[in-house]
């Protein structure tokens, strides 16, 4: 999907991204969605029937910011970035 693009991505708000990737999870049916920071980059992968697919690589400080949006609309610290986080969202 072109629009899940790290670059279109970017181009667009943190809040708009965030709304795009979980619209796009949703209409494809994931069970669970993942942000997983690398070295370099956060991979955003999806869990669909069972498989793992990435759906979309962004630059760490898209990816952060992306994050920032969800943490703060899950009323999750932001600043917290040692463990990892799991919850329900939609």
């Amino acid at each position: 999907n072109g629009a899940l693009a790290g670059d279109a991505l970017a181009a667009i708000p943190p809040a708009q991204a965030f709304r795009d990737i979980t619209a796009y999870a949703v209409s494809v049916d994931a069970s669970d969605l993942f942000f997983l920071s690398e070295e370099a980059a956060v991979r955003v992968a999806l869990r669909r029937m069972g498989r793992l697919e990435t759906i979309s690589a962004l630059s760490l400080e898209t990816g952060r910011n992306i994050l920032n949006v969800m943490k703060a609309d899950a009323g999750i610290d932001i600043g917290d970035r040692r463990r990892p986080h799991e919850g329900r969202f939609i």
